[in-house]
């Protein structure tokens, strides 16, 4: 959250959140289903998985409350960033063929 482009660049991005939450979003609809599933690693019980489905609700409405269920958890939980380093290449640039 907070790094990489994509529907969690603005998401999750307030102090101490930063490149905490790693995450997928999924929208079905404009009140269709809403989805929020990731991991973040907290300093006293480790990685912590969650999802969140919201169905019926507007989609701001919807992407707010996940981000309110998310941060009660890092409040509950603290929380610290994953050790990662945005690579700038396109993954298809990363890619290697194996012959067998």
């Amino acid at each position: 959250s907070g790094i990489d482009s994509g529907t969690l660049l603005h998401r999750l991005d307030g102090p101490g959140e930063r490149g905490v939450v790693a995450g997928k979003t999924g929208t079905y609809g404009d009140y269709g289903a809403i989805a929020l599933a990731g991991a973040y690693r907290s300093r006293e019980r480790g990685v912590v998985y969650f999802a969140v489905l919201n169905h019926g609700v507007p989609v701001p409405q919807a992407r707010e409350r996940q981000d309110a269920f998310a941060r009660a958890l890092l409040q509950e939980l603290p929380g610290e960033p994953w050790p990662y380093v945005r690579n700038e290449a396109p993954a298809f640039t990363r890619a290697q063929v194996q012959a067998e």
